[in-house]
């Protein structure tokens, strides 16, 4: 019976136009609907638009690949701390099974100006180096319709080399599996693998904090110049900035937000007038966790000024830090590297 139901959905799915989405780097191919149009595409992730015929508002499907190597329930309580600070409604979290791993899934409402939306959260949590992680967001009034071409769409997903996938157990190391290659005669969307190379050392920091092994990978135009214990001294030398770090361990430190809270308050005192202040709270990095920042500019002490703190979470640790500027002619810029900095920087926990 539950052969029937499956061999069902893939032909509901397509019987219709569609289209294929391949990522060598996950390993994983499925076919969608072909009025879902790509947005956007990088090497890291891919944006669809999802338009339905009674809302004049279309959804949106993000795909993104992450190194998540956390447990499972660091991860889903992480979705939802991040939900519950952006006054998002959580209706349920759970887990369903995909290809013999287990799909972690966190449903929230929120409010998105004046319509009510809801988005689907789910991290594929297979025991390979880079995981597929989705975000799907669709107006409220078209979820149920969503969800039933959803499932649909999860009922077509598989692996490129054929073989079956199993559940992430981080106290073992990952095994990296070899470039997958395929032929098709249908031409698929295809997501290019990323070229294997390896970090320079001044962009990958190995770190020990009460006996927990961590590893902070910089993005890049990002170097560090000096290390002392947790603390580092970030460096981007083409925009002549640079970022005083620190990695702190989630258990024993305050919430990275409250941190942020506390230097705002105290970073004022450097200004006799503030000309702009920008904030940003959970904003999601390009590995699914979520970073935030305060940046200031105005009229310092000693003349212009610009300055800021901001944090970014790991499943086990965060890092945290400040930045300052005195040249008005480089704040975009600068600006622009450390909010680069945030999205793309990892730590995460070592076996």
């Amino acid at each position: 019976m539950a052969f029937g139901m499956i061999l069902f959905a893939m032909v509901a799915v397509q019987g219709s136009a569609t289209n294929d989405f391949r990522d060598a780097n996950l390993n994983l191919a499925f076919t969608y609907p072909s009025r879902w149009k790509i947005t956007k595409k990088d090497k890291r992730e891919v944006h669809f638009e999802i338009p339905f015929a009674n809302s004049s508002r279309a959804g949106e499907l993000v795909v993104i690949r992450t190194g998540f190597r956390g447990l499972a329930d660091d991860w889903q309580n992480l979705q939802k701390q991040t939900n519950e600070l952006s006054n998002r409604t959580i209706v349920r979290q759970w887990s369903q099974d995909l290809l013999g791993a287990p799909l972690l899934l966190t449903q929230v409402n929120y409010i998105d100006k004046t319509d009510s939306m809801t988005m689907t959260t789910g991290l594929f949590y297979t025991n390979v180096p880079s995981k597929m992680l989705f975000h799907l967001k669709v107006p409220a009034a078209v979820q149920d319709e969503m969800a039933f071409e959803w499932q649909q769409t999860l009922e077509t997903f598989r692996t490129l080399d054929g073989n079956p996938l199993a559940a992430e157990d981080p106290s073992k190391p990952v095994v990296a599996r070899p470039p997958v290659v395929t032929t098709d005669a249908k031409r698929p969307l295809i997501i290019e693998k990323d070229k294997v190379k390896r970090l320079s050392a001044d962009r990958l920091i190995n770190l020990e904090i009460n006996g927990r092994k961590l590893e902070f990978e910089l993005p890049e135009g990002w170097t560090y110049a000096d290390q002392k214990d947790t603390q580092l001294n970030l460096v981007n030398k083409s925009k002549k900035i640079s970022f005083a770090a620190e990695i702190l361990l989630r258990i024993d430190s305050e919430p990275a937000d409250a941190w942020l809270s506390k230097f705002a308050a105290t970073d004022l005192a450097a200004y006799d007038s503030v000309i702009l202040r920008e904030d940003a709270e959970n904003v999601p990095t390009k590995f699914g966790t979520t970073y935030g920042y305060t940046i200031r500019s105005g009229k310092g002490n000693i003349g212009y000024r610009w300055s800021g703190g901001g944090y970014v979470n790991g499943p086990d640790a965060y890092l945290k830090g400040t930045f300052t500027g005195t040249d008005a002619t480089l704040y975009p810029d600068q600006k622009k590297a450390v909010e680069a900095l945030f999205a793309a920087s990892k730590v995460r926990t070592l076996p």
